[in-house]
């Protein structure tokens, strides 16, 4: 009985342990101050910050302030990427939301704003 007994303890001390270690986690990634936002958060801020034929100029100074991760310039096909990590919480791995700003001529076309999740 007594080897029952530890057995039992330890599975209960395991279970708390990894309870414990994923609700720090959680706490530790989301709520005030996380850093991340949602994507319909950013969604709106491009909204009402960065006008349809916005200059690259501007764009790349709204991700500049919103100090969101880009490239320095768009691809030969006019997108420039941007990414910002997200309020979402994943078990295993990162949560990022992905920019797409695409530019006709000089001046922003259209963006689109999707979350994705990394990781195995």
């Amino acid at each position: 009985m007594d080897g029952l007994q530890k057995g039992v303890g330890f599975i209960i001390l395991t279970f708390g342990l990894l309870f414990t270690f994923f609700l720090v986690g959680f706490l530790a990634n989301s709520g005030p101050g996380s850093g991340g936002r949602t994507a319909e958060e950013l969604r709106l801020l491009i909204d009402e910050k960065l006008p349809q034929g916005s200059s690259l100029a501007q764009v790349v100074a709204f991700l500049d302030a919103e100090k969101l991760n880009h490239d320095e310039k768009p691809d030969e096909t006019g997108i420039l990427l941007a990414s910002a990590p997200s309020k979402s919480w994943v078990l295993i791995g990162e949560s990022r939301i992905i920019l797409h700003f695409a530019f006709d001529n000089g001046k922003l076309s259209r963006f689109s704003v999707e979350e994705r999740t990394f990781g195995p």
